[in-house]
């Protein structure tokens, strides 16, 4: 995991950590950190183009990490980033959670941030919430399903749309919260996991 001191920085800002380029794991312990969704032109030597836009703030008690790179990646002129700036004086930690903390719960908590972060276009009404944690199943074409409470991951053998806007490759894990959701496009098998 890498430390956030050796986080790649948006050079002309550079308390501004490049989240699509980093590959650590952080807890902010005092103070918070801000998230911005900013487009780049050419290299991250360069300022960003345009307007931040504020995706909301990760406090204390709260983690935050590298991305992957998104569909977007390299196509075109621009490039999407994830900006996080902390503000003066805020304390981050490298690393996992505390050994009291639920697996993974700062990781979930961080993912759903970012997968929520964008506004969804309105809940279909067809809509089904599903609570299985572990489960199998099928999802008819057509279907709409979101996680009842928690942030589930879903796994089909058909393309699905999330937010029926971006189609998610076959056997991609999708995350899923009671605010994201998908689509089948086609009859497919499906995983649930936590």
């Amino acid at each position: 995991m890498a430390s956030l001191a050796a986080a790649p920085r948006l050079s002309s800002v550079p308390r501004a950590i490049r989240l699509r380029a980093a590959s650590g794991f952080w807890q902010v312990e005092s103070g918070a950190v801000d998230l911005f969704a900013v487009r780049l032109e050419g290299t991250a030597d360069r300022p960003p183009v345009g307007a931040w836009h504020p995706l909301g703030q990760v406090a204390a008690g709260e983690a935050f990490g590298g991305l992957p790179p998104g569909s977007d990646a390299g196509k075109g002129v621009f490039a999407l980033e994830i900006l996080a700036v902390p503000q003066p004086g805020t304390l981050i930690r490298d690393g996992a959670p505390a050994a009291d903390s639920p697996p993974f719960a700062g990781f979930d908590g961080w993912i759903r941030r970012i997968v929520e972060a964008v506004e969804p276009p309105l809940r279909p009404r067809d809509l089904s919430a599903v609570e299985l944690h572990g489960a199998a199943g099928t999802l008819a074409a057509g279907a709409a399903v979101c996680s009842a409470r928690d942030l589930l991951w879903l796994k089909a053998s058909a393309p699905l749309r999330l937010c029926d806007r971006e189609t998610i490759a076959t056997g991609t894990p999708v995350a899923l919260s009671p605010a994201i959701w998908t689509r089948a496009e086609a009859d497919c098998a499906v995983t649930i996991a936590t």
